[in-house]
Formats: C-alpha cells, sequence, structure tokens
C-alpha cells in the first residue's frame, strides 16, 4: 500500500459482485485480514496491477502503462511507427 495515494481504495474493485457481497469497509481492515480476503477473492484486485519497485499502475490506462515499457524499446518502435506511417502515406499518394 506504500506506493498507493489512496490506500486500498485504489486497488479494490468496486465495481466486482464480491466487493457487493461483502459490503466491508475495507480501510477498517488490517493488512492481514485484507491479504487474506484477497487470496479468497481474487476479483477484489482491480487489473492490471504494474510495478517497478518505485511506481505502481493501477487499472487499465495504455498512456500509464506505457512509461513501464524501457525508454529504448519505446524508441524503437515510436521509429517503427513513423517508418510504416511514411510508407502508407507515400504508397496513397501513388493512387492519387
Amino acid at each position: 500500500m506504500c506506493l498507493t495515494e489512496f490506500g486500498t481504495d485504489e486497488i479494490i474493485s468496486t465495481r466486482s459482485k464480491v466487493y457487493e457481497k461483502l459490503a466491508l469497509d475495507f480501510n477498517e481492515l488490517s493488512l492481514s485480514e485484507l491479504v487474506a480476503l484477497i487470496v479468497k477473492y481474487p476479483s477484489l484486485l482491480r487489473r492490471p496491477i504494474i510495478t517497478d519497485g518505485k511506481k505502481l499502475q493501477i487499472g487499465y490506462n495504455e498512456e500509464d502503462i506505457h512509461q513501464f515499457i524501457p525508454r529504448k524499446v519505446r524508441k524503437m518502435t515510436s521509429l517503427r511507427m513513423t517508418e510504416q506511417l511514411l510508407y502508407m502515406d507515400l504508397k496513397n499518394q501513388q493512387f492519387a
């Protein structure tokens, strides 16, 4: 929880059916109680959860997840996408 700003509120899926059925105040649970509940009901967790030990990303947000891809890989991917777009543009101009 030390990587979250708002504790359990960030990692618990309040949309899950289990969450609704349990009707608990998760902020009142001890860490061991919370872990035991998550082990018993894994669907309580929002997904995906990505960490590099310093940053934590919870839930799907393509832009935020992108930060976890090493800069070198991002740069190569960006160059390939640019080349592909240029190729498509040149190809489309030939038929115009």
